[in-house]
């Protein structure tokens, strides 16, 4: 298969996929583990006064929400990067190095991009393409968030098509599962209004904001491994190198 071949939906998708579920066990820990803070939060909204729950507490599930998503990408970005090149999976204080540059690319992408969906919504999902393989180009290449994200504007020239069509295929499926895992949330604050059953157990309620939360921590991972894959797929074809070279930054 030719480097342009392999920059294809298909092949890009056929490749994160496999290396995905090679690694399951991994990753889905990972995943886990980094939105704990946000379940931790998802528990104490279901007991917190409905005004709190409703005010700050949205804006600090969200700052943790983008946290989790920095770790899980930069303790996903380096064994798939492996995985593609063919070395040894890197340690886990390789990794660790590259999570800071990960959570400032994170946090800043996500504000530029939230201003952008303000903004008409258009200027948002452009940069959004733009900035697809930021935290890839961070962790990848011990950029800055800066560098990271002019990289990625630079990676996806002429490819922008492609990243769209990888943005749908991920957001479909994140949006597909926030559908189907929080409909046990939304019946019970219906059974809660006037006329209701007066709803479940605490308990009861609790689990059924975490355990959604930790389904969706999984597809965020699987997320990282698409952007991952699509971000070394770029650099072979426009920086001429094979993806043992990439990988043999983290050796």
């Amino acid at each position: 298969m030719t480097a342009e071949e392999q920059v294809t939906v298909g092949a890009v998708l056929t490749d994160a996929t496999r290396l995905y579920f090679k690694s399951f066990p991994r990753f889905a820990l990972v995943a886990v583990l980094a939105h704990v803070p946000v379940m931790l939060l998802d528990a104490f909204s279901v007991l917190a006064p409905p005004d709190l729950a409703s005010g700050g507490l949205t804006q600090i599930s969200t700052f943790l929400g983008t946290v989790a998503l920095a770790i899980t990408s930069a303790y996903v970005v380096p064994p798939i990067m492996s995985e593609l090149g063919h070395r040894a999976s890197p340690t886990f204080s390789q990794v660790s190095s590259r999570v800071g540059a990960a959570l400032v690319t994170a946090w800043i992408t996500n504000f530029i991009v939230g201003l952008g969906l303000l903004c008409f919504v258009i200027p948002g999902l452009v940069l959004s393409v733009w900035y697809c393989v930021a935290i890839a180009s961070a962790v990848g290449e011990g950029l800055g968030a800066g560098k990271a994200m002019e990289r990625s504007k630079q990676l996806t020239e002429g490819h922008r098509g492609t990243a769209v069509l990888l943005s749908l295929a991920y957001g479909f499926l994140l949006v597909g599962t926030i559908a189907v895992t929080v409909g046990p949330s939304i019946y019970f604050a219906v059974e809660e209004l006037p006329g209701g059953t007066g709803g479940p157990p605490p308990a009861v309620e609790i689990l059924a904001v975490v355990v959604p939360t930790a389904i969706q921590a999984l597809v965020v991972a699987f997320g990282a491994a698409i952007y991952t894959v699509f971000y070394v797929r770029l650099r072979e074809l426009k920086d001429g190198i094979d993806a043992s070279a990439i990988a043999d930054v983290f050796s």
